[in-house]
């Protein structure tokens, strides 16, 4: 024991060592933890991956810790979900079909625009698929219309990507233009220069960045379903 006690005496004369001793320690730790929170069976299916496991992860958002080291909060990823308490207005329609619509509004009180704005939709139906049509409503009241589509069992729908929509909102991405007012000088969308205020949107965000000065509150409207 006097010589174990020596050599760690010895060793405390090394700041180098003692610092080497920790990250060890540490990572012995760390792997100890994940093999009991994680199981192996869960491991392989988050290490093997798939459309399925990874597809809410924007591919283009850089990490969140990011915002340490920066002035302006970046985006984080936004979920917002009909199950976690969506608006909904259900009415009839002729033919026995009835409306359903559902208004996902959140808060975006970032100083920058998102990378990425996904919807995904799922459906039950027995025979006929629900009809939707897509809006998205700014704070100052313009109602942007997305497009319709017959929803199949389960669909991704990328709004970042709709090269139709881009041209309909001055060929501009549409991550960028749907959160700016439309006369907003975008260019290059670099940083912003004065914070964000609070903004109501809706679906899900990740992370870019802007460059006009005016961000307001947002709220999406998001779909009109009709089905049986």
């Amino acid at each position: 024991m006097s010589a174990l006690r020596d050599a760690f005496r010895e060793l405390t004369r090394y700041p180098s060592a003692i610092t080497g001793l920790v990250i060890i320690a540490s990572l012995i730790a760390l792997a100890i933890y994940t093999v009991i929170a994680i199981p192996y069976s869960e491991g392989i299916r988050l290490w093997r991956g798939g459309e399925d496991i990874w597809v809410e992860n924007p591919r283009n958002a850089r990490p969140s810790w990011v915002n340490f080291f920066l002035k302006e909060r970046l985006p984080k990823t936004m979920i917002v979900s009909t199950q976690q308490g969506a608006e909904k207005a259900v009415r009839s329609l002729p033919g026995d079909l009835r409306g359903v619509e559902i208004s996902l509004p959140f808060d975006y009180s970032y100083d920058a625009f998102p990378s990425e704005i996904n919807l995904f939709l799922k459906a039950n139906f027995k025979e006929r698929r629900p009809y939707v049509s897509l809006f998205w409503v700014t704070p100052d009241g313009r109602r942007i219309s997305l497009g319709e589509r017959s929803v199949r069992s389960s669909e991704r729908y990328s709004i970042s990507l709709d090269r139709q929509l881009s041209q309909r909102l001055g060929r501009r991405p549409p991550e960028i233009a749907l959160f700016a007012p439309p006369d907003a000088a975008i260019e290059n969308a670099v940083h912003v220069k004065k914070p964000g205020a609070d903004n109501k949107s809706g679906i899900r965000t990740a992370d870019q960045e802007e460059k006009p000065d005016q961000r307001k509150s947002r709220d999406q409207d998001c779909p009109e379903v009709w089905g049986d």
